[in-house]
């Protein structure tokens, strides 16, 4: 029962790397929509939400490397750290995912479910001080112990797989933040054949700012805010020009050029407004805008 409990361990270590790494390398295969969902126009989860999320991961993690280390503690932490992903999982919103991911994640919380059934209910239990009566009974001395050399070649071993997803998860995120930049200016230079530098900027701005009778996927949500740049600079290249609209705009990064944007923007604290002004600084200092 030890083997298979430290067996359903690691399974459930490896489902959830291989289902974040699915969901990460499939996300091009997902439906133009709910591309647009997951990435441009979702719903951004409350900070409290995603600490609270990130905190119960780790608690998860700890637990159920303890649970391995047969550490006293670490049964308890291990049903903590799920009832706590389970608490924070409603208040991160809804959550677009490849089927592959989702079947990888489903595997994963049967295997916890095991995972908990026998930390607390097989013979194995006795390792925490909470067995039931076996027969034979369960002697936790007997039972073979991790040697200092296989335990360091874990922590290296988990500490290396640990790295390699983020390196995944930051290649993988870049790529779509790239990609996400690009379809804004696409939508930049649509949207501007058909209006003015100002009207650029206008739109721009409410896509930062959205007015309540706009419909939701025009917005940015406040996590995507640099993406409204590239909106305006892709309409910038295409829009008709607007009298007056570069007079009085320093280039960017002189000497003066924050107190001009000091003053345009007022008391904004998103900093969507200084990023915006300095898409039209580089725009107005390219040559090509009417002055």
């Amino acid at each position: 029962m030890d083997r298979v409990l430290r067996v359903a361990l690691v399974a459930q270590w490896l489902l959830a790397a291989a289902g974040t790494a699915a969901d990460l390398a499939l996300a091009g295969q997902l439906p133009e929509a709910l591309r647009r969902h997951a990435w441009d126009a979702g719903p951004t989860p409350p900070a409290w939400a995603l600490a609270a999320g990130l905190a119960a991961l780790a608690l998860w993690l700890a637990g159920s490397v303890g649970l391995w280390l047969r550490s006293r503690p670490a049964r308890a932490l291990y049903a903590a750290s799920l009832a706590a992903l389970l608490a924070a999982t409603p208040a991160l919103g809804p959550v677009v995912s490849h089927p592959v991911a989702s079947a990888l994640y489903s595997a994963c919380l049967l295997l916890q479910g095991a995972t908990l059934a026998l930390a607390y209910a097989s013979p194995a239990a006795a390792a925490w001080g909470g067995a039931r009566p076996a027969t034979p009974p369960y002697d936790a001395a007997s039972q073979p112990r991790l040697g200092l050399g296989t335990a360091l070649f874990l922590a290296v071993l988990g500490a290396l797989a640990l790295v390699g997803l983020a390196a995944i998860a930051i290649a993988a995120w870049t790529g779509i933040s790239v990609e996400r930049a690009e379809r804004a200016a696409a939508d930049g230079r649509a949207f501007g054949k058909g209006t003015t530098e100002a009207g650029c900027l206008e739109k721009a701005e409410r896509r930062v700012a959205p007015a309540p009778d706009e419909p939701d996927e025009t917005h940015f949500p406040p996590s995507f805010v640099p993406l409204a740049p590239s909106f305006l600079d892709g309409c910038l290249e295409t829009a008709g020009p607007t009298p007056g609209f570069c007079d009085g705009v320093p280039p960017p990064y002189e000497a003066g050029a924050e107190a001009w944007t000091e003053r345009r923007c007022g008391d904004d604290e998103s900093g969507a407004c200084a990023l915006l002004l300095l898409e039209v600084q580089e725009h107005c200092h390219r040559g090509d805008a009417a002055s």
